[in-house]
């Protein structure tokens, strides 16, 4: 009986421990679940819900609130290159050019081994 009880513990254990769909499979990770972009990737749902925020507000016009929900949306994900890459866009709505330059050359550093965020982020700076 003791064994079993050990046995449950250490299934429950492991299954805690398990890499859930959609997840990098390490704690802490700064490894950013990807916005939806051209490859059609997906977002976290609170990154994606203010994502689709920001968009309505610069399609509105109101890059202010735009940019407060893209930086939010940041804050969960700070290492994301496509949300960087969506601010840029949005501050260059703005015309803000120097700030969207900024912040792609921040999308192109943090691109790593993610060839169509790198890309990207080239072709918005003109490189």
């Amino acid at each position: 009986m003791i064994r079993f009880g050990i046995l449950v513990l250490l299934a429950v254990a492991l299954s805690a421990c398990a890499q859930l769909p959609g997840t990098s499979g390490t704690v802490g990770s700064q490894e950013p679940a990807p916005v939806p972009d051209a490859g059609g990737s997906q977002a976290a749902s609170p990154t994606a819900a203010l994502l689709e925020q920001g968009r309505r507000q610069s399609a509105d016009g109101d890059y202010d609130q735009a940019i407060a929900s893209l930086e939010r949306a940041l804050r969960i994900e700070p290492a994301n290159p496509w949300l960087w890459l969506e601010l840029a866009q949005i501050h260059r709505s703005a015309g803000n050019e120097g700030q969207a330059d900024g912040h792609a050359r921040k999308a192109l550093s943090l691109a790593g081994s993610d060839r169509a965020a790198e890309q990207a982020a080239r072709r918005f700076l003109g490189e």
